[in-house]
């Protein structure tokens, strides 16, 4: 029998892995504009991985669900991106970067994506939303674990450096990815499936696409920010050390906010929390223009904990909600594709081309527009069913 503690400590212990070796991307911008890459080349090549991504996170989700296995696919997408980090130290060229993230994306499923699936699988009903708040904290520390000290190590040792720390975390997340408990349930479901599961049969229910949608338009805005946001702070002459405290500040208050936001999402519904979260992304992109003084930022970049944390937690719930247990790992999959793929493409993309042509002020302008876009959108779109 499943040892429902034991599965759930294994799977935070993998997010803790992974969210910590994200820690270094937002200086992986800086590497990129010290190898002479353009501002818009940098949106180019964020937008690749992730328009590639889309397609390839999606089979690798499908293919998941129809043989019923986790363990695998999460342990090959962190084998796939410590490889990545090692590859960064070798390179030096648009191009370079360019072909590094088109076979990266098409490598790697989306652990992040089918660890989420893994924990609603465990999480009865009633809790969804608290069981993944107390699951997402540990990546929230491993966040703040990187972030805190990642800086100095830059100064220390390099830059570079930090991609060797990341492929260090990635293979760490790859082993203890090995010690994953499949779900015997998931297993005889997937027996019953004669082919990968069509997207038609998952957006039967009307409120899914549209979800989906509006979803994408509100994390357009946070990659589109966070992409630019490191290379903004030392536009404005941040030392790396400030630079990774300004990422941790809001990691640290998103843990009490995301347990928070677990609960009262259980009691009250997700639209409300996801309506907040994209209310306040459009109030902290303006602030941004506000201030030339980057430790001024870090306060105001401080108010994602009340962006991030709520529109994760409800929007990953919300689509399990919709989703019968068989389905959740090409839903999740979906809801990745949907935030870190389509989004990940065109808030980059878009990003880079307005920076360079308008300047980053504007780029910060356009998003907190969108960002007001896509509020008004959830609440006049999304219906919840009580």
């Amino acid at each position: 029998m499943l040892n429902k503690d034991r599965a759930i400590k294994v799977l935070s212990l993998d997010c803790l892995l992974i969210i910590a070796a994200f820690g270094i991307y937002p200086f992986l911008p800086i590497y990129y504009e010290r190898c002479g890459v353009t501002l818009a080349q940098i949106g180019i090549v964020t937008a690749t991985s992730a328009i590639f991504g889309v397609f390839a996170k999606s089979a690798w989700g499908s293919f998941s669900d129809r043989v019923g296995r986790r363990k695998p696919f999460i342990a090959l997408g962190c084998t796939v991106f410590a490889s990545t980090m090692i590859a960064y130290t070798l390179i030096s060229s648009f191009e370079a970067f360019l072909t590094l993230a088109i076979f990266g994306s098409l490598l790697a499923p989306s652990s992040t994506a089918l660890l989420a699936a893994s924990v609603f699988e465990l999480a009865s009903p009633e809790a969804k939303a608290t069981m993944y708040a107390h699951y997402r904290i540990w990546g929230s520390a491993g966040w703040i674990i990187t972030t805190s000290f990642v800086g100095k190590f830059i100064s220390a040792y390099g830059i570079k450096a930090a991609f060797y720390l990341a492929a260090v975390l990635y293979l760490f997340a790859t082993l203890n990815s090995l010690r994953i408990m499949e779900s015997k349930k998931r297993q005889t479901l997937a027996t019953r499936q004669t082919s990968v599961a069509p997207i038609k049969e998952l957006i039967k229910d009307r409120r899914l696409p549209v979800f989906l949608i509006i979803l994408t338009l509100l994390f357009t805005t946070f990659s589109m920010t966070s992409v630019f946001l490191p290379l903004y702070l030392d536009f404005l002459g941040a030392s790396p050390e400030l630079i990774g405290i300004t990422f941790t500040a809001p990691a640290i208050l998103e843990i009490p906010i995301m347990l928070y936001a677990g609960r009262l999402s259980d009691k009250i519904g997700r639209k409300t929390l996801i309506v907040m979260g994209s209310a306040v992304a459009s109030l902290r992109y303006f602030l941004y223009t506000t201030t030339l003084n980057p430790l001024i930022i870090l306060p105001i970049h401080s108010l994602e904990a009340l962006t991030y944390a709520p529109a994760d937690v409800a929007s990953t719930t919300l689509i399990s909600d919709i989703l019968s247990l068989e389905k959740q790992g090409i839903g999740q999959t979906l809801y990745a594709i949907g935030v870190w793929g389509v989004a990940g493409t065109i808030g980059p993309f878009v990003g880079g081309f307005v920076s360079d042509m308008l300047g980053l002020h504007v780029m910060f302008h356009v998003a907190s527009l969108l960002s007001i876009a896509s509020t008004l959108l959830f609440i006049i779109a999304i219906k919840e069913r009580k």
